[in-house]
């Protein structure tokens, strides 16, 4: 029969709850008295579902990564770079999905800890703001990725999203296209910075800046969203503010029979593989995720190791990839 935590208590002279705290590294339980329960572990050969590692006190090199929507590819290839960095680094990822939900994020988070990861990678629809100032006051290593959040001293690394609004608008005056609009993701916190960019470059340039309208990370609901759009405000370019929405734009004016980008010319933002698929193609704002995943992952293991208070932050700049979803604009 297999030794169970009170075996371990009682031949060590300790309560259950002391052995708890020494196999799951949390309360204050003294180094003599942690010494004394993992030899009598090692005694009993008694092993829970961790890391031999962290029974000797020692980290797990485990990070755990909250996905808030696993069908929006951006955060696919958040994970598939920080992963690759990770383990270069002797670091593993554990991908969570919380669904845009605080509920789940906090159970997530801590079952997470029960396993004792070292950091978190927390992206731009986290909702649970009450779990992110427990997180900063415990000073427990989280790293916002994608986004800044300027309210907590996590470190953060991001594209720079008012100069990809920037971009975009530039892009379409540069295509004689003054009457358009933005549908922009719903609760993202990637969202007001290009919102920001956008409509500030059109005032820049001498012209009004144009409405902007929401829709949630979904083809279909974006798909709607786009519909009432063209039928109110008759554009001739839309830009979404992601992949997805970009992608439900280009359906709702198919659906609406019209070309694309003849008769409306479309551009996206993150340059996700959705962009390649879809027909026509679409001219998007990429976002370096490779690099700001690297980085992340850089900073987070940093942040671990040195225990710095400390700040910092990285920004990478967009870059435009032209397809053919739009085109110029005879005046």
């Amino acid at each position: 029969m297999k030794p169970t935590i009170y075996d371990i208590a009682q031949k060590a002279g300790v309560s259950a709850a002391t052995v708890s705290n020494v196999v799951n590294s949390r309360g204050r339980v003294g180094e003599e008295t942690r010494k004394k329960v993992v030899k009598v572990m090692d005694e009993l050969h008694y092993r829970p579902n961790l890391a031999a590692s962290v029974l000797k006190g020692k980290p797990a090199r485990t990070i755990g990564f909250f996905v808030p929507d696993m069908l929006n590819p951006i955060y696919m290839e958040y994970v598939k770079y920080a992963e690759e960095r990770a383990q270069a680094c002797g670091f593993s990822i554990i991908m969570c999905s919380t669904e845009n939900d605080p509920q789940k994020e906090r159970v997530q988070a801590d079952i997470l800890r029960q396993k004792n990861v070292d950091g978190f990678i927390i992206t731009s629809k986290f909702q649970n703001e009450q779990l992110l100032q427990e997180l900063e006051q415990e000073g427990f290593p989280s790293l916002c990725l994608a986004h800044e959040r300027n309210e907590f001293q996590f470190d953060s690394v991001t594209g720079d999203d008012e100069q990809a609004g920037q971009m975009a608008a530039d892009y379409l005056v540069s295509l004689n296209h003054i009457n358009v609009a933005m549908i922009a993701e719903k609760d993202s916190l990637s969202s007001p910075g290009r919102i920001t960019g956008f409509q500030k470059r059109f005032q820049e340039l001498g012209k009004n800046a144009p409405p902007v309208f929401f829709a949630e990370a979904s083809i279909e609901r974006a798909k709607k969203v786009a519909k009432e759009v063209i039928r109110e405000k008759k554009p001739t370019a839309l830009f979404g503010g992601n992949d997805v929405i970009a992608v439900g734009i280009i359906q709702a004016a198919r659906e609406l029979n019209l070309s694309i980008p003849a008769e409306l010319s479309v551009i996206g933002l993150d340059n996700t593989f959705l962009c390649e698929i879809v027909s026509p193609q679409v001219t998007a704002i990429s976002m370096p995720v490779k690099k700001i995943s690297y980085k992340g992952i850089d900073l987070l293991i940093d942040k671990m190791k040195s225990g710095r208070d400390v700040r910092k932050a990285a920004v990478y700049p967009p870059a435009l990839v032209e397809r053919v979803s739009a085109q110029k604009r005879k005046k």
